[in-house]
């Protein structure tokens, strides 16, 4: 007696594009090329990986994921019967693919489903950097009489970038050759 053969298949996914990150989190979409095959009574799920241990970070009902770190992210297909495969014991950012491919007829278990370990692959990378000082505009125009000391004050006129991990500070100089006076 041997186990049947698993109709269940995955199908191939591509990523829809190679974001980078500035600060926040950014949007991954993975792509269908491969049809999916998916027998009565069985679902499909797509889970978000992380590094090359494929360590779990999410499962979800469509190809996208939004991240809010660097890395190498893959977006799998899984083909499964929720009757037969329990997927409420994986802890996001601790188990691995691995763990659930090992339980499939692919991996050498005894569940039939099918996973597509490959997946569409995401290198997030930081954004190049861009930081811009913007410009400032006076806030009055000031006139200095020799007795009380001439308070300036500025507004934003186009305000600056300020890439993560950077800092603003302001400037007073003096005369053509921009003397720094503070």
């Amino acid at each position: 007696v041997s186990i049947c053969p698993c109709a269940a298949n995955p199908g191939a996914l591509v990523a829809a594009s190679q974001p980078c990150i500035n600060s926040g989190s950014v949007q991954l979409t993975a792509n269908r090329v491969v049809a999916t095959v998916v027998p009565d009574g069985y679902i499909v799920r797509y889970v978000l990986t992380r590094g090359e241990d494929l360590t779990i970070m999410q499962i979800g009902q469509n190809a996208q994921f939004t991240v809010a770190q660097t890395g190498r992210y893959r977006i799998h297909t899984l083909v499964y019967n929720p009757a037969t495969l329990d997927l409420s014991g994986v802890i996001f950012g601790t188990t691995k693919a691995s763990t659930i491919n090992s339980k499939l007829v692919q991996g050498g278990g005894l569940i039939c489903a099918a996973l597509d370990l490959f997946g569409a692959t995401f290198d997030v990378t930081a954004c190049p950097c861009e930081p811009t000082a913007g410009k400032l505009k006076p806030e009055i125009q000031v006139c200095y009489d020799n007795i009380t000391p001439a308070k300036l004050t500025a507004l934003v006129d186009v305000a600056a970038v300020v890439p993560a991990g950077y800092q603003r500070r302001y400037v007073l100089t003096y005369g053509p050759n921009l003397v720094i006076e503070n």
